[in-house]
């Protein structure tokens, strides 16, 4: 579907504009445009925002308090494009969630995170704090996938182990007091899943959940609504909160956006 007149296709904006930087045979009046254009193409798609990092030993050992932690928010990733952009991003918003203690931390001790559109991202919620995790995805049902999230722990936990079970693994995370249990459930599933996913099975929010996670909405396998979340949170009454992207909801539909003010 083309967009609406004064709608843009960021997919489109981040081609255009970017697709140009292998051409090196710049006039001076180009290259000034070609600045402006890409430009305008970082605020349209939300790339201009200057987010706070941990990028100090002293802010690192004040907030991530142990090595494991460190290691996790050193290597959060992302399939999202620009990727470096959007790595900072997912930094930025876990020194705002930290700094500012926006997620109680008996929610991340006690009840399961839910991450729809996961893919093998696990740092993302390690970092925060989230002791038991449900990553949700359909890239799940490919085996490579499975075998690189297991990876992906084991590189953070060093010589720690892994219990491997039914969809899930099983291993010690410390997160600033100590080794602590931790698990990571991983589902091949979609959350309201459209007419072109009807081989994937759909999933449903636990009654147990604390916290629900949508980092890139817009994923090749699907849209991601916040409005769906928000639906399911009233309909079922369950009293968790909702990361959508850089914005966070809390139980009572409270929004707070994360995302650094522009001067």
């Amino acid at each position: 579907m083309s967009p609406k007149k004064g709608e843009h296709n960021s997919s489109d904006i981040f081609d255009k504009v970017f697709e140009s930087d292998d051409q090196d045979d710049f006039t001076e009046t180009e290259e000034y445009q070609h600045q402006d254009s890409e430009a305008q193409a970082r605020e349209l798609l939300g790339l201009d925002k200057k987010w706070e990092l941990f990028d100090t030993v002293e802010k690192k050992n004040e907030y991530l308090k142990s090595e494991m932690r460190k290691r996790a928010y050193n290597n959060i990733s992302t399939s999202t494009n620009p990727r470096g952009d959007k790595i900072r991003e997912k930094q930025g918003i876990v020194c705002e969630l930290l700094r500012e203690n926006l997620i109680d931390e008996k929610v991340l001790k006690e009840k399961k995170v839910i991450y729809l559109g996961s893919g093998d991202s696990v740092e993302y919620p390690l970092t925060f704090g989230a002791r038991n995790i449900v990553l949700v995805d359909g890239v799940f049902e490919i085996s490579a996938v499975v075998h690189s999230l297991k990876s992906r722990i084991q590189s953070l936990i060093g010589d720690g182990k892994i219990v491997q079970g039914d969809g899930l693994f099983e291993f010690e995370f410390d997160f600033g007091d100590g080794l602590e249990k931790t698990r990571v459930e991983y589902e091949a599933k979609i959350f309201k899943p459209s007419e072109h996913d009807t081989h994937l099975e759909e999933y449903e929010l636990p009654a147990d959940c604390g916290l629900v996670i949508a980092f890139a909405p817009n994923r090749p396998m699907g849209t991601i609504s916040l409005n769906d979340i928000t639906e399911e949170q009233e309909k079922t009454k369950d009293d968790f909160s909702i990361l959508y992207s850089h914005l966070l909801v809390d139980k009572d539909g409270q929004m707070t956006d994360l995302s650094p003010k522009k001067e």
